[in-house]
């Protein structure tokens, strides 16, 4: 299955960057408008939770 954010950044014609820290791998996504956001938190803004 695949992940739900990488899939969202490129619906939005972003690129994914690969990224590593001392956590773990994460990707960003860098946007067609030159922003660069860490892909979840860019899912997360644009699908908020209802309750």
């Amino acid at each position: 299955m695949p992940n739900p954010a990488s899939v969202y950044c490129l619906e939005l014609k972003g690129k994914l960057i690969k990224r590593q820290n001392d956590l773990g791998e994460y990707n960003d996504c860098l946007l067609p408008g030159g922003q660069v956001i860490e892909e979840w938190t860019l899912f997360r803004r644009d699908h908020s939770v209802k309750n």
